[in-house]
């Protein structure tokens, strides 16, 4: 019975010392990373079959042994798990069964239009544009968000988010509404009901700020621009306005684009616009709600980037004619 028992201990110690040995073993074959994907609901049996398809050296034996020990194996965290060029099996295992998941920095600029945001989600996310235009066209999952927007275009707050690799579309999107709820604090909104907007026309003036300057010193100049213009019921003549109208353009805006029938033509409709024409950010809305103090109806962008104000028409046109020739001059 003695050597039965010694017997069955030398085996069992064998086994322990192969499994050390073999689950400390490469499981990369390859000189370059291999990504590994789970999805929500996959049991260990579905992502051990999409390691075999990735050609990653592991036994589904070893491997279920080990996550069951530790527990792991019904509360595996979805998303892309790396394995680098020198990893070995436990280096996967350790990572699946702690959750430790890939992480991507998501880089929103301000000033882009929703579908351009999309676009940047999609690619730094790995989902597709697609599941992102669903969303964005379903009035159930719009009314679910902050501020129950009827598009998202103006509400995908610029900023750099921190997510999980392959995060679904709405959780994105949501993260990104909401970070726009967190900036329009209490003071914000007060003071945007002090001047009349509610959040649709603070962000769509705020918009139009973002559109033409990114020049953080200009934007409460220009933001004083548009208010005197919306004071005097002017036309804001926004020129912006009206390449939004068009879908965006890769050339000039001509005269005749001016008299295009859009009620985003700010040209041809007095008043803002029916919704923002992208996603301005923190400082073009603060300069839509502290506008500087100033006369000025008109600006024109000079060569250098920057813009001329005008407090008269004569003034501005004269501007016009400088800077043309400055264009002139430089062309020569």
């Amino acid at each position: 019975m003695r050597k039965i028992f010694l017997l069955i201990l030398v085996i069992g110690f064998a086994v322990l010392i192969y499994f050390n040995v073999y689950i400390r073993g490469d499981i990369n074959p390859s000189n370059k990373n291999i990504y590994l994907m789970v999805k929500p609901g996959d049991g260990v049996g579905k992502i051990l079959n999409r390691a075999d398809s990735l050609n990653l050296d592991i036994s589904k034996t070893a491997a279920k042994l080990y996550l069951r020990l530790y527990g792991a194996e019904r509360k595996i965290a979805p998303g892309r798990y790396t394995i680098e060029a020198d990893d070995s099996r436990l280096d996967l295992l350790k990572r699946i069964r702690s959750g430790e998941i890939d992480y991507v920095w998501i880089t929103v600029p301000e000033g882009l239009t929703v579908n351009r945001t999309i676009e940047v989600l999609a690619r730094r996310s790995g989902r597709t544009v697609e599941e992102f235009l669903v969303l964005a066209n379903d009035p159930e999952f719009l009314n679910s968000l902050p501020f129950s927007p009827e598009g998202l275009e103006g509400y995908l707050f610029p900023e750099t988010y921190k997510a999980p690799y392959y995060a679904d579309a709405d959780y994105l999107i949501t993260t990104m509404v909401n970070a726009l709820y967190e900036f329009l604090d209490s003071d914000l909104m007060a003071r945007a009901d002090e001047i009349g907007f509610d959040v649709g026309e603070l962000l769509t003036f705020a918009s139009l700020i973002e559109a033409e300057t990114a020049d953080i010193e200009e934007m409460p100049v220009i933001s004083s621009v548009f208010h005197n213009r919306l004071k005097r019921n002017m036309l804001l003549q926004c020129d912006p306005t009206v390449i939004y109208a068009l879908g965006g353009l890769d050339r000039p805006l001509y005269t005749k684009d001016l008299k295009y029938d859009s009620p985003y033509n700010t040209y041809k409709y007095k008043g803002l616009p029916p919704g923002p024409i992208n996603s301005p950010g923190q400082d073009a809305i603060r300069a839509a709600l502290h506008p500087d103090s100033t006369n000025y109806l008109f600006f024109v962008a000079d060569v250098n980037g920057k813009h001329i104000f005008s407090v008269t028409n004569a003034q501005h046109e004269k501007a016009r004619q400088e800077i043309k020739r400055k264009r002139r001059a430089l062309n020569n």
